[in-house]
């Protein structure tokens, strides 16, 4: 059961990776004249990437807390400093491939303004500019509201976060086994009143689902069948408002996708139906293989995109704004797949493995020691 439903919720982040991709090509090279109009309207979810980001931050919530939730020693028996040691080692070793790479491309093979039909947007005509110290990027020391056009892969700023909060994720956890009250509270003090980063409280949402899990899964089990397509449609409705309605107000358009998004994790894991689908093959594989694409796809999109479309226009006189845009999407896919597989394969799993010799070795030496962290 728990390996079905890893799973199937690999495969959520895996679409959520792609819609990333799709958000991004489509930032770059805008959408046909013609076609414009698709931002008001539910298509826009395909290229939603704000919304992929929300998701990816209330799974995380759900998922690295689920594990005690499911068996409340773990939270016991937790080595704090192997905790810290599996995240670190979850989330930079891949940065950093990644980040090598942008840097070695945009040495060698970064187009500068290539011009080319369809023609590149402000947006990433500004990206991979004047940048920020390599060090401080690798570092992920970010001002999340500077330019990300300091930085060679603009959507590290997430991976700050997520390293940020999951740290304080097992103390979280404690808070909401003594009352989820208090989480939410905790959560609204210290984003409203230290500052504290907003997107905490997508992980308290994903905390909060996790220690209601199972009866939110048999809740959503009884509920008659008309009763959840109507849970479905209001879910997808609350996700999509703040684009269909053009929700300008940064405060009111994050929390209808948080929302959106949280009602959205509630049918995925109280839905066989749904869990069945994502647990197909191809999706299980592009799940696993996500945060790879999720970091390496903007190198292919700086770098290769543009020579494709520019070869297209030059030698095969290709103008034709829909087969142009396509031709350049699929091989932004095409490469982006098997270059993450790799990165999964050779930079992925050995760092999580490791990561556990490690966080062994470390927890014995403490343990030697006399020592509790």
């Amino acid at each position: 059961m728990l390996r079905q439903r890893l799973e199937y919720l690999d495969s959520a982040r895996g679409i959520a990776a792609l819609i990333v991709i799709f958000s991004h090509f489509k930032r770059g090279y805008l959408l046909p004249d013609s076609l414009t109009f698709l931002d008001r309207t539910p298509f826009h979810a395909f290229w939603f990437g704000e919304g992929a980001v929300v998701f990816f931050f209330v799974l995380s919530g759900y998922v690295i807390s689920l594990k005690f939730f499911s068996d409340r020693e773990n939270i016991n028996k937790l080595e704090y400093s192997s905790y810290i040691i599996s995240r670190i080692f979850r989330i930079f070793p891949a940065f950093w491939a990644v980040l090598a790479l942008s840097i070695i491309a945009k040495k060698y093979f970064f187009p500068e303004h290539l011009a080319t039909i369809p023609e590149a947007s402000r947006w990433i005509n500004h990206l991979w500019g004047e940048q920020s110290s390599y060090l401080k990027q690798a570092a992920l020391v970010i001002n999340v509201n500077e330019n990300p056009a300091l930085h060679l892969i603009p959507q590290a700023w997430t991976l700050q976060i997520e390293m940020l909060i999951s740290a304080l994720i097992p103390f979280l956890v404690i808070i909401c086994l003594i009352n989820p009250l208090w989480l939410f509270a905790f959560a609204f003090v210290v984003i409203g009143f230290l500052g504290f980063e907003p997107h905490l409280i997508g992980f308290t949402i994903g905390i909060a689902i996790a220690r209601y899990s199972n009866e939110l899964r048999q809740l959503w089990l009884n509920i008659p069948f008309k009763v959840k397509i109507g849970v479905l449609i209001s879910a997808a409705f609350i996700y999509c408002a703040s684009f269909m309605f053009n929700l300008n107000v940064y405060t009111t358009a994050k929390l209808t996708a948080y929302l959106g998004t949280s009602l959205l994790l509630i049918i995925l894991i109280g839905s066989q139906q749904i869990q069945s689908v994502l647990s197909n093959k191809i999706l299980v594989f592009l799940g696993s293989i996500s945060y790879s694409v999720y970091l390496s796809h903007m190198v292919i999109l700086m770098c290769v995109v543009p020579y494709t479309l520019k070869f297209l226009n030059a030698h095969y006189a290709f103008s034709n704004p829909y087969l142009t845009r396509f031709v350049g999407l699929s091989v932004l896919l095409g490469l982006t797949i098997p270059i993450s597989y790799l990165l999964h394969i050779a930079v992925e799993k050995p760092a999580i493995s490791f990561s556990k010799q490690l966080s062994l070795k470390v927890g014995n030496t403490l343990k030697s020691k006399n020592i509790k962290f």
